[in-house]
Parts: C-alpha cells; sequence; structure tokens
C-alpha cells in the first residue's frame, strides 16, 4: 500500500475494493487504514430522492453524498426498518439505492432520516 498512501496521510485514506466477474460486480467492500474515530471524515452533506409509490406501497430511495459516507444508515422516526439493505458505504458520483418496503405504522418515506460514521464521531 506504501505505493499509494502516504504513512503520514492515514487519517485521510481508505481502500474501497471492488470485485468483478464476467458479469460485472460481484462485491465489493471498504478497508479503513485506520480506526475510524481517526479518520478526517468531511460532511457528506447526504441528499435522499423518494419515487412514487408502487401498488404494494414500496418505493425506491437513491441516496447521494458530496464525500464518501460510511455506514449509511436509513430510519424512520418511531419505526423498525423497512429498507431491503442499509448500512452501506457510499461515494460521490455513485448514488445507492433501496427499497422502502412499508409496514404496521410506518411513517411516510419522506420522512426518512440518513446517519452515517460522520454523525456519531464528534
Amino acid at each position: 500500500l506504501a505505493t499509494w498512501v502516504d504513512p503520514t496521510r492515514h487519517t485521510d485514506a481508505v481502500l474501497w475494493l471492488r470485485f468483478t466477474g464476467d458479469n460485472g460486480l460481484v462485491t465489493d467492500n471498504l478497508v479503513l487504514l485506520d480506526r475510524p474515530k481517526q479518520l478526517a471524515l468531511r460532511d457528506p452533506q447526504p441528499s435522499v430522492k423518494v419515487s412514487a409509490p408502487a401498488a404494494d406501497g414500496s418505493c425506491e430511495v437513491e441516496v447521494s453524498v458530496s464525500a464518501p459516507a460510511f455506514w449509511v444508515e436509513l430510519s424512520l422516526p418511531g419505526v423498525g426498518p423497512y429498507f431491503d439493505d442499509n448500512y452501506v458505504s457510499i461515494l460521490p458520483g455513485q448514488p445507492w439505492r433501496t427499497t422502502f418496503r412499508p409496514g404496521p405504522g410506518a411513517a411516510s418515506p419522506g420522512a426518512i432520516r440518513v446517519r452515517s460514521l460522520h454523525d456519531l464521531i464528534p
């Protein structure tokens, strides 16, 4: 890694691994080069777009960020998780999409709250 990462600036670097096969992306993952609380995180300023609901009430949720966002969590006040996927890391220019499926007592998807590691570490 010394070829790509200055050892004196490890709080500014993460390694994002993407494995592809003949049919495209197989998996991707994030490798931190320091403890999460030591990272020099910028505010990712997440933005959320919610599609019109389908007949079953589900809708697509798209999250975009202006800076890398780690362990992004979507939630709705007062209800459990009703998302097909959650707790992901997102890069700028690469919006992430998941599906919201309403359950009993679910709030409007317009009330979705987005948090990431940036919000948890002072």
